[in-house]
């Protein structure tokens, strides 16, 4: 068998995408090789529409009820490699007169493999296994594939009890009924969670698993997968013509205001569980605490624990980690009467399987089409952009996102551009990298916040990092350290950077960590931990769970505790902060500003030091800036810088000057208008500021050269209330000083047309 079968040049992307998803399959169901009953089971899945096509009289779903029940009983089929398979589907192009292999070739050729007589396509093609491949539940002899018998369809899944069940019906949802009708998503993986799942519901007692993971890694998902496999037989005979019925404990309560009206229902419903062919689902089991009395006492859990402990009826639970070790493991009896069954993340190879099953399904519902392409772009993009969320449910908003656009306006395709919109704008992600690192540039410069030299280095990184082309790409993008003199300018760099690269100068979560001078301080950064005060509570660094997309100001951290300060080396490092409610919270796509006032260099160059090795030391430089840091801050904190700053650009040429002058009186025109005052800048006053100007000017040292000379001059020709039309100032100057005169503003049109009327 090929080790890759995308080594084939003439194979079709959705023909390959199709192997693939064989070849996961027979994976995760454990078995060893493909055989027939593995290809012809996926095509069905994913081209039962095809199949019918190419056999006529075949009924696809009958099908896939008996293969299912063939696969759980361990009917693999004879051995069907993928060399095998591959070469009878090129053939069959062959026989067309095609040059690529398609999708409907390959399932031409598994329905031949299979024993079905295709019709108007060609003459039959002859797939011969691997000989010693062939498994011993098979018929198949060792030279080739013997037909196996026409799948014939089970029997229409019915309830093996009809008694009535008025309360679970009135409270509960019957998802094998939902299942028999259609109506749940297509379900593909899991077998391994499924199988233990099935396992613990065939115990005599406490045959209760529960459904423990990550919000969003489908575990639900789970359950609605099993209600399907009870419809098509494929569960242990235990547990045939069983009905799932799912309860959620918010529908028990409400309306049981009166005395006894909970117990009452309760005992109505317990009554009618313990019928034989009864299995229920409680979602957010954690729920079923507190509810409807008080916890332990006379909420819905109490109730439940006799009856879950007897085994009196299987019983599904799902609840998330965090939900599990607050609620299921604080009450011991209660998390005794379950069996933990761990769900974790899919994989983005199996996130791609589910997309694909979820998107033939939207097609037919809202008429939309959306290519493979898009799918893995989606499936690439919530890797890399929603860390904060879990596969497949951040993949599966995606697409259902991408269709929904589609059909608000009126496209037949949700296309890579729609994606790509919609993508963006459901992450919250800025513009292109393209514009937004030309736009940063833009800004540093004409700001003059950094030398020449340290702006090309930044940017460099940036260029790499912001693609996510790093080779760790869990760290921030870019982590700078302003020291000494450069500290004072560490706010005004992350305002701008935040304004160049993330479009807003808000987009800047801030944290003094001068406030932690003590190990317990931690609280104040991570939170406190259960039971304390303050747990739970939200906290400066939670920004990030909704705004990843920002600068992470750190200042003063040379003066924070030392294990506080490892603390946030860890995170520099890994990428991601933990709080104390187990919750990561990540740093990739941010950029990290930390300042530092206390390190001053002793001597050497005029410029900044950048290194990605904590050890590298300017040999000719005494003292050089990376050592510094290094004792100061420690060895791994150093290791994760990008840059180190620690001078600010020296005095620019003076057009840098009077633009940046210029800017400055531009914005304070526009504020000070807002209260009615109106400025006009003579000629001279920009050349006057930057006459003022000297040494290193950087944007702090601009705003406090303005506040200084001008704003206390203009200040005092506010408008006070009743003043009419507010007031017009001209700014002049001369050699010594600043002069600012104050005349009338002229009334607005509108307003001298009023005064005419009343004239």
């Amino acid at each position: 068998m090929p080790s890759d079968p995308k080594a084939a040049p003439d194979l079709a992307p959705g023909a390959r995408t199709l192997v693939d998803a064989v070849r996961l399959f027979y994976k995760e169901s454990r078995h060893t090789e493909p055989c027939v009953h593995h290809w012809l089971a996926v095509v069905l899945e994913r081209h039962g529409p095809m199949a019918e096509s190419l056999v006529k009289g075949i009924d696809v779903s009958a099908m896939r009820r008996s293969l299912a029940e063939k696969l759980a009983q361990g009917e693999t089929g004879a051995a069907l490699s993928e060399e095998s398979l591959l070469e009878a589907a090129r053939q069959v192009s062959v026989s067309k007169g095609k040059a690529l292999v398609a999708e409907r070739d390959v399932t031409q050729a598994v329905l031949l493999a299979a024993g079905y007589s295709v019709e108007g396509d060609g003459s039959p093609v002859v797939v011969t296994p691997l000989a010693s491949s062939t498994p011993a539940s098979s018929s198949a002899s060792s030279s080739s594939v013997q037909a196996p018998a026409r799948l014939q369809a089970s029997s229409a899944w019915a309830p093996r009890n009809s008694a009535p069940t008025p309360t679970l019906d009135q409270f509960g949802q019957d998802l094998t009924k939902m299942a028999a009708n259609g109506q749940l998503a297509p379900f593909v993986g899991r077998e391994e969670e499924i199988t233990l799942a099935l396992e613990t519901l065939c115990r005599r007692t406490k045959r209760n698993p529960i459904l423990v993971g990550p919000p969003g890694v489908g575990k639900t998902a789970i359950v609605e997968g099993i209600a399907q496999r009870i419809v098509a037989g494929a569960v242990p005979p235990l547990l045939r013509g069983m009905r799932l019925i799912a309860l959620q404990p918010s529908s028990i309560v409400a309306g049981s205001s009166m005395v006894g009206e909970l117990e009452k229902r309760m005992t109505a419903l317990l009554a009618e569980a313990r019928l034989d062919g009864i299995l229920l689902f409680i979602d957010e089991v954690h729920a079923i605490i507190g509810a409807g009395g008080s916890a332990g006492r006379s909420d819905i859990a109490s109730q439940l624990k006799p009856s879950l402990a007897r085994g009196d009826f299987p019983c599904l639970a799902a609840t998330t980690d965090e939900e599990f070790r607050r609620h299921i493991e604080a009450d011991g009896a209660l998390e005794r009467r379950f069996q933990p069954v761990r769900v974790q993340e899919l994989s983005p190879e199996a996130t791609l399987l589910v997309l694909k099953a979820l998107k033939e399904s939207l097609e037919k519902l809202r008429n939309v089409t959306v290519p493979d392409s898009v799918l893995a772009w989606l499936v690439e993009f919530a890797g890399s952009n929603l860390k904060n969320r879990f596969f497949p449910d951040k993949a599966v908003d995606l697409l259902e996102q991408c269709v929904a656009h589609a059909v608000a306006n009126s496209k037949a395709e949700a296309d890579m551009e729609v994606a790509r919109l919609v993508a963006r704008r459901l992450a919250g992600l800025p513009v292109s990298p393209e514009e937004r690192l030309g736009t940063l540039s833009k800004i540093l410069t004409v700001r003059n916040l950094l030398l020449p030299d340290d702006l090309e280095r930044l940017m460099a990184r940036l260029q790499v990092t912001v693609r996510g082309l790093d080779l760790r790409p869990n760290r921030p993008n870019a982590v700078v350290l302003c020291a000494g003199e450069f500290a004072e300018a560490a706010p005004a760099l992350g305002s701008a950077v935040a304004e160049g690269l993330f479009g807003s100068p808000e987009r800047v979560v801030a944290v003094d960590f001068a406030r932690f001078t003590h190990h317990t301080d931690i609280t104040l950064l991570l939170g406190a931990p259960p039971a304390y005060v303050g747990y739970n509570e939200d906290l400066p660094v939670h920004g990030f769970l909704q705004m990843p997309w920002s600068v992470f100001l750190c200042e003063n951290v040379d003066a924070c505790h030392p294990s506080i300060l490892r603390v946030l080396s860890e995170a520099l490092g890994s990428g991601f902060f933990t709080d104390s409610t187990g919750r990561r919270i990540y740093l990739s796509d941010a950029v990290v500003i930390c300042s530092a006032p206390g390190i001053e260099p002793s001597g050497g160059p005029s410029r900044a030091i950048g290194f990605g090795s904590a050890a590298r030391v300017e040999e000719d430089v005494e003292g050089g800036m990376a050592k510094i840091c290094e004792e100061a801050l420690g060895f791994e904190f150093a290791s994760n810088c990008d840059l180190v700053l620690f001078r600010p650009p020296a005095a620019a040429d003076l057009d840098a000057n009077l633009d940046t002058a210029r800017r400055l009186l531009d914005e304070l025109t526009l504020r000070y208008r807002t209260h009615g005052v109106d400025i006009n800048w003579q000629e001279g006053v920009a050349a006057w500021l930057c006459g003022k100007a000297h040494g290193t000017m950087n944007a702090a040292a601009w705003e406090r050269l303005i506040d200084r000379y001008v704003a206390p001059a203009l200040v005092a020709h506010l408008p006070r209330p009743g003043e009419g039309h507010g007031v017009r100032l001209v700014v002049t100057v001369d050699a010594e000083s600043l002069h600012v005169d104050k005349t009338a503003a002229e009334p607005a049109a509108d307003d001298v047309e009023k005064n005419e009327r009343r004239s």
